[in-house]
């Protein structure tokens, strides 16, 4: 099964995040073997916590910055 984007899937019984895409087999976490069904799963939306987004872009800015700066200094750019 493979989630919308923007989405993840949890296992409702103990809401375990398996990630956007779940492979159905068998399933043990229970602690019993039992078929996995897709009606075992839930859709969430994924959203990163205020401000972490802005932090994250922040930082790649830098580092994009700081690898220029490297580059022009050895003459590269």
């Amino acid at each position: 099964m493979t989630a919308e984007p923007g989405y993840n899937f949890i296992r409702k019984h103990d809401q375990f995040l398996m990630g956007s895409e779940i492979v159905l087999g068998y399933d043990f976490s229970t602690g019993v073997m039992r078929l996995d069904l897709p009606e075992y799963y839930e859709e969430i939306l994924v959203t990163e916590p205020e401000g972490e987004l802005e932090e994250k872009v922040q930082g790649l800015e830098q580092t994009t910055a700081d690898i220029i700066e490297v580059l022009n200094e050895k003459g590269l750019l």
